[in-house]
């Protein structure tokens, strides 16, 4: 789920070196009837990126801290589909992309609990005083993480697509 998701464009004019980014990941989700919307928040994310006007990484969503309101669906979420105990985070890894501030597309390789797909989005970059903030956002597609499941309760079954939105800041 959590994709997400994405980063490293925050560290324009800089020497290539490793860097830190931190922030939060967010998702709604559809069910099916489609009048039931989950939103989920929490999502603790870390990124390690490297380069200058070129960068790539690796960004860590840890998916034990989501929660969606209800006490008993995060419990079915994070036992049942994500297994938070065995699998703490799913792992966006970046493809190299330029850092420039607006807004860009940007892609890499999505791996959550033991199931890998292609992962693409847009990403919006400001620069501010003394750090970057980055906004991505991309859709999970669940028939890509069989591992998963689709998450069902009580005959109410969760859309295919999964809206994931992760906001980042670098200093």
């Amino acid at each position: 789920m959590r994709k997400l998701i994405i980063l490293a464009m925050l560290f324009s004019g800089m020497a290539a070196a490793d860097y830190k980014a931190t922030g939060k990941a967010e998702f709604i989700a559809t069910g099916k009837p489609s009048f039931l919307k989950i939103n989920g928040t929490g999502g603790v994310v870390g990124c390690t990126l490297k380069g200058d006007k070129f960068v790539t990484g690796e960004c860590k969503v840890f998916m034990k801290y989501l929660k969606t309101g209800m006490e008993l669906r995060d419990k079915h979420m994070k036992e049942k589909y994500l297994l938070t105990e065995t699998y703490e985070y799913s792992k966006l890894t970046l493809d190299k992309f330029e850092v420039k501030e607006g807004d860009q597309s940007f892609s890499g390789i999505l791996k959550i609990k033991k199931d890998s797909a292609r992962f693409t989005g847009q990403a919006n970059l400001t620069k501010h005083k003394e750090s970057w903030k980055a906004t991505l956002s991309g859709e999970v597609n669940i028939k890509d993480y069989p591992s998963i499941g689709v998450p069902s309760y009580l005959g109410i079954t969760v859309a295919d697509k999964v809206e994931v939105k992760i906001e980042l800041e670098a200093k």
